[in-house]
């Protein structure tokens, strides 16, 4: 399988690639995408931004092992690509990007819940949000395993 995690600076545009990825191929019955969000409100503090910080190498390494995981697990998946940014994203920006087909919608629920979950829990990403009084906090995120 080629690469399909892509770290991507806080200026990309996702709309060409979103446009690219639906129409690429008509085998597909779904074509599932899942924007995530910077929040506005976190701790009930007003969030103004994020800074995504990344470990390139070994993000790269573990989400393209859940990515193959998933299509072992599910024959029906055809294509997965995920791209997350990386740097400061404000509030309400997309931080990250998913984008899944198959022949089933099912399966294409069940890859993105998944692999969303994943993601936070097994990559080296991590996220500082800065809040609208001057404060800043590292969130909490899961022990890299």
């Amino acid at each position: 399988m080629k690469n399909n995690f892509f770290i991507v600076d806080k200026n990309f545009d996702f709309i060409i690639t979103l446009r690219k990825f639906l129409y690429e191929n008509n085998n597909d019955g779904s074509v599932l995408f899942f924007f995530g969000k910077v929040r506005s409100c976190n701790l009930k503090k007003k969030v103004i931004c994020i800074n995504y910080d990344v470990y390139d190498f070994l993000s790269l390494k573990s989400i393209n092992v859940i990515l193959n995981d998933i299509f072992i697990k599910y024959n029906n998946v055809i294509k997965i690509v995920v791209y997350h940014k990386i740097g400061v994203v404000k509030s309400g920006d997309v931080g990250i990007l998913i984008m899944v087909k198959s022949f089933q919608r099912e399966e294409s629920f069940i890859t993105c819940k998944y692999l969303i979950e994943e993601i936070k829990r097994k990559s080296s990403i991590w996220k500082k949000e800065y809040y609208s009084d001057g404060t800043a906090s590292w969130l909490k995120g899961h022990p890299l395993i």
